[in-house]
C-alpha cells in the first residue's frame, strides 16, 4: 500500500504581535492607528481631531497571509506464507511464517513567525512572540 496526502493551509488575518507592538509603538508618522482618526485633548475630554490615513503597507505587515503545506507518505508492504512441511502418522506438520515493512514520513512548512518563533530565527523577532489567527484550513 502506498499513500500519500498533502495539505495546505492558508490563515487569514493574523496578527504577528511582534510586528504590532513595534508599529504602535513609533513616535513618527508611521505609527500604527487603528482608528480612522487622531484626537487630541480639549478640556479635559478627548476628542476626534481629523480623519486618518493608515500608512500604507502597514495592514500587509500586521495582517500577512500565512500558507503551511503539509505531506504524510504511508507505506507498507506485508506477505506470509504457510502450508504443510511434511506429514507424520498424527497428522501434517504446518508451518507458517509472515512479515510487514512499513515507513511514515510528515513534513511541514510553515513560515518561521507563525506560532513561537525559535532563538536565533532570521527575523530577528523574539522567541516568546506568538501570532493569534483564526484558522481556516483548506484540504486539497
Amino acid at each position: 500500500m502506498y499513500s500519500i496526502d498533502h495539505v495546505v493551509d492558508t490563515s487569514q488575518n493574523a496578527i504577528r504581535e511582534s510586528a504590532l507592538a513595534a508599529a504602535t509603538n513609533r513616535t513618527d508618522s508611521s505609527a500604527y492607528n487603528p482608528f480612522n482618526y487622531t484626537f487630541h485633548i480639549v478640556g479635559k475630554a478627548v476628542v476626534p481631531d481629523q480623519p486618518y490615513s493608515k500608512h500604507s503597507g502597514a495592514d500587509e505587515l500586521l495582517h500577512p497571509a500565512l500558507h503551511q503545506y503539509g505531506r504524510d507518505i504511508i507505506t507498507s508492504w506485508d506477505g506470509h506464507v504457510n502450508g504443510e512441511v511434511f506429514d507424520l502418522p498424527g497428522g501434517p506438520i504446518q508451518l507458517a511464517s509472515g512479515g510487514e515493512f512499513r515507513y511514515e514520513s510528515y513534513a511541514l512548512t510553515r513560515p518561521q513567525y507563525a506560532g513561537l518563533n525559535y532563538a536565533g530565527n532570521a527575523l530577528g523577532l523574539n522567541p516568546q512572540t506568538m501570532i493569534s489567527c483564526r484558522r481556516r484550513p483548506r484540504v486539497m
